[in-house]
């Protein structure tokens, strides 16, 4: 929950810097670049869920 407010509080103020140096058109690849991050992050989740399910169907986690 914690990095939800990190993020939420330095995103834009990261963003806002990058795109004064940058430029503006850099805002569609910043969005993919964390969409994917995203993305990448909630499957190494879910396979770390399920592979703590199967362990402890067989007995053997704790």
């Amino acid at each position: 929950m914690a990095a939800a407010y990190i993020g939420a509080t330095f995103m834009p103020t990261v963003f806002g810097h990058v795109q004064q140096a940058v430029g503006i058109g850099v805002m569609p690849l910043y969005l993919t670049v964390f969409a994917v991050l995203n993305l990448v992050l909630i499957e190494a989740a879910y396979i770390r869920m399920r592979k703590g399910e199967r362990r402890k169907m067989s007995g053997t986690g704790t």
